[in-house]
């Protein structure tokens, strides 16, 4: 691979996607291969992301690259040769391409997310309206209810229940008619 600019000394090279790098506009490229073993990595300046495509720019404005937003290259950021091994001290470049490689953390609520009960009376604070599953839970326990006060009750009909009024949505409410018309037959 021809260099536009020296290359920093092959250290301290992570392999990941563009977005895993944490999105660079100014980084040596080393390659896609499974190891950086270019011997002159090409400054890159600037970058163009177009639909699920990436194209690497140089300095002199030439398209080095074009990459998938998927594939994983090699990179080591711009400024790097500028510190010795000696030096712990690492540019914003390094940094981010440090914290985007640390293990991503579990997703947590917000602190100021306002939690509210599953509607399906289950106890469970949720960020929406059901906890995951209990949205046709609910319908269903709806169901049940229609179910046993249309065979206690002979003069109440299927479209007169007011019981399908407490699920919140039409498509819930239709789930569980159908759930008590195929019941019923």
């Amino acid at each position: 691979m021809n260099a536009t600019a020296t290359a920093p000394a092959i250290t301290g090279l992570v392999r990941d996607t563009y977005k895993g790098h944490g999105q660079p506009q100014s980084f040596y490229y080393w390659g896609t291969g499974k190891s950086a073993d270019e011997q002159d990595g090409t400054l890159i300046t600037s970058t163009k992301v177009t639909g699920t495509t990436i194209t690497l720019i140089d300095g002199r404005g030439t398209e080095v690259r074009t990459v998938d937003v998927r594939t994983r290259f090699w990179i080591s950021p711009a400024g790097q040769d500028d510190h010795t091994e000696d030096e712990p001290e690492a540019t914003e470049d390094v940094q981010a391409i440090q914290r985007a490689a640390a293990p991503a953390k579990a997703a947590r609520p917000s602190r100021n997310a306002k939690l509210s009960p599953c509607l399906c009376k289950c106890g469970a604070q949720v960020k929406g309206m059901y906890k995951q599953g209990h949205d046709a839970r609910h319908a269903s326990q709806v169901a049940q209810a229609a179910i046993k006060a249309l065979l206690t009750d002979t003069d109440l009909n299927l479209a007169d229940c007011s019981l399908f009024d407490e699920l919140p949505t039409e498509a819930l409410r239709v789930k569980a008619a159908n759930i008590v018309a195929k019941t019923i037959k």
